[in-house]
């Protein structure tokens, strides 16, 4: 039954530990393809108007937070920036509901007396960070979404922005993504099994390694919807 809400609600809406290690001043032929993979990305990503993901979830958490074993959830995309995830559990029971703009959060739970809010770049609330860090399963479909900034390779030879999310590609798909925060801890994602999907491809197992939570989810994409702009 959820499957058959996928296209729907996308009809009606329509991640290496550690910091990088900058390579010397790049030459010429290595500023011109970090040019050029800085453009691709930005056209692969404004190529789509909005993106849907219906996913399962086994989780493992070692540390303090504590989490659902397992859940399953729906991902929603909206150009530019909305996002909407929502978890059930295995009976089909409302887990989480989180929203962001690109700005500001939400993040509503069964047991909480009102929701969460708050501004993305100061996600206190843990439950908060994770499912945000959890958007970017969308990166491996419709590809980063990059600020602009001069992209360069680090030492041993990924991609990164200053400042922003460490990449690196394999044939070429993203297959490894690091978010790095500012308490230090790393976000590391991992794509595989890419199968075409139109005239894309898409990844449908990802792996999600939350080091400041000591967290780990082992996720297997059911189905991916993709609306070109």
């Amino acid at each position: 039954m959820m499957r058959a809400f996928l296209g729907i609600l996308l009809g009606t809406t329509l991640l290496t530990a550690g910091c990088a290690q900058w390579a010397p001043t790049p030459d010429a032929a290595t500023r011109a393809e970090a040019q050029v993979l800085s453009q691709q990305m930005a056209t692969q990503r404004a190529g789509y108007a909005g993106a849907a993901a219906l996913f399962q979830a086994e989780v493992t958490s070692k540390g303090h937070l504590k989490l659902w074993p397992s859940f399953t959830a729906v991902l929603r995309y909206q150009a530019p920036d909305q996002l909407v995830l929502n978890g059930y559990s295995d009976l089909g029971l409302p887990l989480f509901n989180y929203t962001s703009d690109g700005d500001t959060y939400s993040l509503t739970l069964p047991d909480a007396e009102a929701p969460i809010n708050g501004r993305l770049d100061s996600r206190r609330d843990p439950t908060a960070r994770l499912l945000g860090d959890l958007s970017h399963l969308l990166d491996g479909a419709i590809g980063i979404n990059l600020s602009g900034a001069e992209l360069r390779r680090t030492k041993d030879g990924d991609w990164q922005e200053k400042d922003g999310p460490r990449f690196r590609l394999h044939e070429g798909h993203l297959s490894h993504l690091s978010l790095n925060h500012s308490n230090g801890k790393t976000t590391t994602v991992r794509f595989t099994d890419f199968r075409t999907l139109g005239s894309a491809e898409a990844p449908y197992r990802i792996n999600v390694e939350l080091a400041q939570f000591k967290v780990n989810l082992d996720i297997q994409v059911m189905e991916w919807n993709l609306a070109p702009s």
